[in-house]
């Protein structure tokens, strides 16, 4: 079977071998995460090899080629390829004896294609040409560039931050100048190539090249070339990944440096309880000195407290006999205390029936006493305006005393002198007539007789000192009483007045005069 019917059989079972794939893929990935963990693969493809007796194979280098960085985690395509070295190494007749076609083209060609990494599996051998994807030397007698250079290299050592993982902007600029490196080097690669009428001696000495360098060669080439671009993708969104797990890591840092400095602290205030546990150690010996002591103590004084106790019990014994006898006349003293409480209820009912009647008089006799005080202030409200009257009225008095004794004496002159005949009446018309004010006169005349004692034993009048005397010692019933008569007596000490005047305005009108203190025109 040479290499052009294989490829025709591939093509023919491209579908059976996928769906085969996945369903492998779900064996290593019974979860559905989208992911398998290197260790899960190499124990469950152990275990296969086991189970079918095949021989065994290095699984952890095939491992490290498809995982370089160390990821722990292999994708559906990284599996793929795996499984592809892995029926590839193990397959017999034509398959295990092809040789890779792009060494051949490379040694027709002088060239010499060194593979610094093994990520990408070749579809023509066990061998794999990861130059097109991760960088080499010089190719297909290409002149040596700038883009012969590595076009995906990771910063994986420690930088002044701390951070030995590209940032997710950086990643993705790797990733498109790796995506335009790889177009231009398939263009050129393929460029490069010799065609059919260029070389048909080659093709002569060679006539596997010519079978091999077909339109689905070059189909299958460019879907390899997918593949690693897919790979890149994965790789990128892996170290973005990392990237953010670095970030937590810092942060973690952080915390842990926080708390190392709290420890710190809490260190130092360990040392000081350590200093101060020295002090208590020293305490508690001198403290165990001192329990020794007291248990010695102890033990002197419980031999006599041994002998208190039997003491004790034989009193506790006659106590006991006591207790008897009280409770005997304890349950008797209760059944007289019963009678008494229910005497007790019935004298709580009639001490609450008077309680209910004091309250009641109380009630009473603190509205009386509301009503006396009341009374008290009336009266001597009253008895203050009284008082005060009888101040002015004495005032009054003092000063009338003294116009009357002026009066008094002109007037004792004037009737000596002449002689008065009485006027029997006399009209206010008459002291009108001669411009004299009757109530001017009227005043004077009871100013001046207020206080005489004649007119008062005459017309029963009382002066104004004994007035006060009988308003200290009575009531204000009998008050009212004598001011009634008071009213009666002036009324009666005005007729007589007015009497006496009518007569001195006839005899002696210039006398009169003088004596209600009106001048002579």
């Amino acid at each position: 079977m040479n290499f052009v019917e294989t490829e025709i059989k591939a093509s023919d079972d491209a579908e059976s071998n996928e769906n085969k794939f996945q369903n492998l893929f779900k064996l290593y990935d019974p979860n559905g995460t989208g992911n398998i963990k290197t260790d899960d693969f190499i124990k469950k493809t152990q275990d296969l090899i086991k189970d079918l007796n095949l021989e065994q194979i290095d699984l952890n280098g095939l491992v490290n080629d498809l995982d370089p960085f160390g990821l722990g985690i292999l994708s559906y395509n990284q599996l793929k390829d795996a499984i592809g070295k892995f029926t590839g190494i193990n397959e017999s007749n034509e398959m295990a004896k092809e040789d890779d076609l792009m060494d051949d083209f490379s040694d027709i060609q002088g060239t010499n294609l060194e593979k610094d990494s093994s990520l990408v599996s070749s579809p023509f051998s066990n061998n794999t040409y990861a130059e097109y994807d991760f960088g080499f030397e010089s190719s297909l007698n290409m002149p040596k560039n700038d883009l012969d250079n590595d076009f995906f290299s990771l910063d994986m050592t420690n930088n002044q931050d701390g951070n030995n993982i590209p940032t997710s902007i950086s990643n993705s600029n790797f990733y498109e100048q790796s995506l335009s490196k790889k177009k231009m080097l398939r263009e050129r690669s393929f460029q490069s190539l010799p065609h059919r009428q260029q070389i048909p001696d080659i093709i002569d000495d060679n006539p596997r090249l010519s079978i091999a360098i077909t339109d689905d060669a070059i189909e299958n080439y460019e879907k390899h070339l997918k593949t690693s671009e897919d790979k890149v993708k994965e790789l990128t969104q892996q170290v973005n990944n990392l990237s953010s797990e670095n970030k937590e890591l810092c942060n973690q840092i952080d915390k842990i440096k926080s708390d190392y400095e709290l420890i710190e602290i809490k260190y130092t205030d360990f040392e000081k309880v350590i200093e101060s546990n020295h002090v208590l150690e020293q305490t508690i010996y001198q403290l165990k000195a001192e329990n020794t002591k007291l248990k010695e103590e102890l033990r002197n004084t419980n031999s006599s407290w041994n002998d208190e106790r039997d003491i004790f019990s034989k009193k506790t014994e006659n106590f006991e006999q006591q207790l008897n006898a009280y409770r005997i006349e304890n349950q008797t003293i209760s059944e007289e205390l019963k009678e008494l409480l229910d005497k007790n209820e019935k004298f709580e009912e009639d001490f609450q029936k008077l309680t209910d009647c004091y309250r009641k008089i109380l009630n009473e006799n603190q509205r009386l006493e509301s009503e006396k005080e009341f009374i008290a202030d009336e009266m001597s409200n009253q008895l203050n305006d009284y008082c005060q009257k009888i101040d002015s009225l004495e005032q009054n008095l003092e000063i009338a005393k003294a116009e009357n004794e002026n009066l008094k004496s002109t007037l004792t002159s004037a009737i000596i002198n002449e002689a008065i005949q009485p006027v029997q009446t006399l009209q206010d018309e008459r002291l009108s007539s001669h411009n004299i004010n009757v109530e001017s006169v009227n005043t004077k005349i009871n100013h001046l007789f207020d206080d005489e004692p004649n007119i008062s034993s005459t017309y029963g009048v009382t002066s104004g000192s004994s007035l006060a005397a009988e308003m200290e010692n009575s009531s204000i019933d009998n008050l009212l009483a004598k001011l009634n008569e008071e009213k009666q007596a002036n009324l009666r000490l005005r007729e007589y007045m007015d009497n006496i005047m009518l007569k001195l305005w006839t005899e002696n009108p210039e006398l009169f005069l003088s004596c209600v203190g009106v001048k002579n025109k």
